[in-house]
């Protein structure tokens, strides 16, 4: 997919922790793509890039979010999440 295909688009971008994704969030707000910025425990580098992305006229959002699986509990068939 081109960068002219995702404008107008919505991309999450994972922790801004890592350099490339900074740059890769940046470079897709470039683009036209709304960025969603997500992360989990930094949300002062979050709300960085938040602050630089819109500085540069794109439009992006953050939220805390952590997606890791909870630990594992009994389903209501008696099941875990191991099987």
């Amino acid at each position: 997919m081109s960068l002219c295909e995702l404008f107008g688009r919505i991309i999450s971008a994972q922790t801004p922790e890592c350099g490339n994704r900074r740059a890769t969030a940046r470079a897709l707000a470039d683009a036209g793509t709304r960025v969603i910025i997500r992360y989990e425990r930094n949300a002062t580098q979050a709300s960085t890039l938040l602050t630089e992305i819109r500085a540069a006229g794109g439009r992006a959002e953050s939220v805390s979010a952590d997606l890791v699986a909870p630990a594992c509990q009994t389903g209501p068939r008696g099941s875990s999440c191991n099987g």
